[in-house]
């Protein structure tokens, strides 16, 4: 299950990619975050933490891994940022997600599952 959880971030990076080529800033924003979503969820899974939430799965990366060290705060910060950004992208229809944010997201949300896969193959 958390190999699988790492492969679908990884995936669904790509396909951000690709909506970010298309400039469908909106959807690629999206998709960022369902990336680290995945990465995130396959930490939590593999020290046998339960969420049944996306504001769950991010508590409990604060919790677990920022509030303690295991993982830099400003990881934490940007989750939470992609969180807002797709929520805002997804149910306000006078929002859209800008071609900066996006660019600027797409290599912090590589290095954070980067970080998210060597941590799990570590453990």
């Amino acid at each position: 299950m958390v190999n699988r959880e790492i492969e679908r971030a990884l995936h669904t990076l790509q396909v951000a990619s690709r909506l970010m080529d298309d400039e469908e800033w909106n959807e690629a924003a999206g998709r960022i975050y369902y990336a680290i979503f995945h990465a995130v969820s396959a930490l939590l899974i593999q020290n046998h933490i339960q969420v049944k939430s996306h504001k769950g799965a991010y508590t409990m990366l604060c919790q677990h891994y920022v509030n303690t060290g295991k993982i830099q705060k400003r990881f934490g910060d940007f989750y939470r940022k992609m969180e807002i950004l797709r929520e805002r992208s997804e149910y306000d229809c006078f929002f859209d997600v800008s071609a900066e944010d996006v660019r600027e997201s797409m290599p912090q949300a590589k290095e954070m599952i980067d970080t998210i896969a060597a941590m799990v193959k570590e453990q």
